[in-house]
């Protein structure tokens, strides 16, 4: 049986004496004693905690929102403090019973409540708020989840709290806990991500060409270091229609999921606590260098454990050089490589018929070149894909009918993705619309036809 409250020693509430209790009180030791006492009233088999509802699985939650004014009555000094408790069940009809009468059982005269920490808490009074119920999704799974706000009156005369109170994840263990959360590196989670979508790559989409890329696009505040929360994006382009929506469409059905490990060949081991999808799967089209791309996007959101991840410098990503000098490309070389490509579709001879820069004098036997190819402009970009430029075919002749030819047996050349061009690795080379003109040279009408291209090169 427990001690009535009025067989304790009540110093007046003015009291320097009174002052002193008020001022030893713990926020957590009162946190703790509810908590005690609820579990001690709760009906359900799930844990009762504080802060946080478990990660995984179902539970109870006291979570300390405020603290109130002092009032004083026959009882002495109280302090009231106000708890939002919340739960998760996965049994609907069993939960709802059991959290409302958990909520029922107040307004209660509390008792004295002893922690395991060893403060001593005298709950005068107990109060609960209304309950409200919402079915939610959690962990790809719908539970019910319940809540209602408590306030507890703690008669500060006949308590006594420990100096240690404390948390019961802090100390070494916690220590070690925050450790492990900030050990988290975002890239090796992009790389695991990777590979357990399978034929995507960690990072950004690339600038051009067919690719599935997943990266973390945003990171969760901390509020506990039980598990550390990103939300990543996995994207997507390509040209291969209907193969590639059901390939995206594969991914984003693999969601959710929960206690996945990901093994990584530099050592790190990845364990995802749970893998849910944020958004819808969306299609659209890109056009990019000239080619039309269907592309697919989803968001998701990425919980981890700290405590059974480990990263290993060897599975960190490999830093990408912020600017790419344009003074390392061989301007000379590339115009002569583009001109034999052109000489080659036309069936026409380099340096004679074909010549690099503009037309200018005929040659020493009086014939004169048919094309006059140059590059004539380069995109001032600082990036680690590449270079792209600007490439000018002039066409002269004439003989109209055959120049029209020459023109469009090379527009039949283009565009091009990835080749190699006497040892150039190109992206691509696409065309631009061309411009016919008659032009006068030495006393001579010629037809000319100017064909711009884009040349991206890696």
């Amino acid at each position: 049986m427990m001690p009535d409250i009025q067989d304790v020693f009540l110093p007046d509430s003015s009291s320097n004496a009174a002052a002193e209790l008020r001022r030893s009180v713990s926020a957590r030791a009162v946190q703790n004693a509810v908590r005690d006492y609820l579990a001690a009233n709760w009906c359900g088999s799930s844990p009762v905690t504080c802060d946080e509802l478990p990660v995984d699985g179902d539970g109870i939650a006291v979570v300390f929102h405020s603290e109130g004014p002092v009032k004083s009555d026959q009882s002495g000094d109280l302090l009231s403090f106000v708890f939002n408790v919340t739960g998760r069940g996965a049994a609907r009809v069993n939960f709802r019973d059991c959290f409302a009468r958990l909520a029922a059982g107040c307004p209660e005269w509390g008792g004295k409540v002893t922690t395991q920490a060893g403060s001593e808490v005298w709950l005068h009074s107990l109060a609960a708020g209304s309950v409200s119920f919402e079915g939610r999704e959690h962990q790809g799974v719908v539970k019910e989840f319940g809540s209602f706000t408590l306030t507890a009156e703690v008669a500060m005369s006949g308590s006594t709290f420990t100096p240690g109170e404390c948390p019961e994840e802090e100390g070494a263990e916690n220590a070690e806990k925050r450790l492990a959360y900030r050990a988290v590196d975002s890239g090796v989670v992009e790389t695991a991500l990777a590979a357990w979508f399978g034929g995507c790559t960690a990072g950004t989409l690339p600038e051009f060409g067919e690719s599935v890329a997943v990266r973390v696009v945003s990171a969760e505040p901390f509020e506990t270091a039980e598990h550390r929360d990103y939300t990543a994006k996995l994207e997507g382009r390509s040209v291969r229609g209907a193969a590639f929506l059901r390939e995206m469409e594969e991914r984003y059905n693999r969601l959710p999921v929960s206690g996945v490990t990901v093994a990584l060949p530099g050592g790190s081991q990845v364990v995802f606590s749970a893998l849910t999808a944020d958004d819808n799967l969306e299609f659209g089209l890109e056009t990019l260098l000239g080619c039309e791309f269907q592309t697919a996007s989803f968001r998701f959101k990425v919980q981890i454990d700290p405590a059974e991840s480990s990263f290993v410098p060897a599975d960190y990503p490999e830093v990408i050089p912020p600017d790419r000098s344009a003074g390392r490309l061989n301007g000379v070389r590339l115009e002569r490589a583009l001109a034999g490509m052109i000489a080659s579709q036309l069936r026409l001879k380099v340096d004679r018929e074909v010549v690099r820069g503009g037309f200018g004098a005929p040659l020493p036997d009086a014939s004169e070149p048919a094309v006059a190819a140059e590059l004539t402009g380069l995109e001032a970009v600082n990036c680690p894909s590449g270079w792209k430029l600007t490439f000018t075919a002039t066409l002269r002749d004439s003989d109209r009918t055959r120049l029209l030819d020459r023109l469009f047996l090379l527009e039949s050349l283009l565009p091009r993705y990835e080749f190699m061009l006497d040892g150039f690795e190109v992206a691509a080379l696409c065309k631009k619309s061309a411009a016919l003109k008659s032009v006068s040279d030495r006393g001579r009408t010629l037809h000319q036809a100017q064909f711009p291209m884009e040349l991206t090169i890696v």
